[in-house]
């Protein structure tokens, strides 16, 4: 899918990496949703075991991609995001995003459990935010201070 949206719109200058994003790199068991495949997770245990499937994929760190000023950055990882972002501040390159937009996902986070302690991470690395309640998630827009 996208691929097609990339060749349909005529972007280019676009790499596609076929992996997950984590806090380590290696190799991890992704847990693909049978019944909802925009839904998949590294992270085990929130899926009835009728409702996946489990393959191995390879899971690279974010700051390895990061060398230079990224406008905007969006992550909807389906629980991983406190690990990335995490070691993206370990790494000093959590500096050099300008804006993100962040779809947390307190129930499945490892290390941020709470969206008040993601919000204190992000106020601590230098961002503002602006945080939509969508039920069980939260939408955070952040930008620079």
């Amino acid at each position: 899918l996208l691929k097609e949206n990339i060749k349909n719109n005529k972007l280019s200058d676009i790499k596609i990496y076929n992996l997950a994003l984590l806090n380590k790199e290696g190799e991890v068991p992704l847990y693909v949703n049978k019944l909802n495949n925009s839904v998949n997770t590294v992270i085990r245990g929130i899926f009835k075991k009728e409702e996946f499937t489990t393959r191995k994929v390879r899971s690279e760190i974010l700051s390895k991609f990061i060398s230079g000023q990224v406008d905007l950055l969006k992550v909807d990882v389906e629980g991983s995001e406190d690990m990335i972002m995490m070691e993206l501040a370990q790494k000093n390159v959590l500096k050099f995003v300008q804006n993100m937009i962040v779809e947390y996902h307190p129930y499945l986070c490892q290390e941020i459990k709470t969206v008040a302690e993601f919000l204190h991470f992000l106020k601590d690395n230098q961002f503002i935010h602006t945080v939509k309640n969508c039920g069980k998630n939260y939408l955070i827009y952040a930008h620079k201070s």
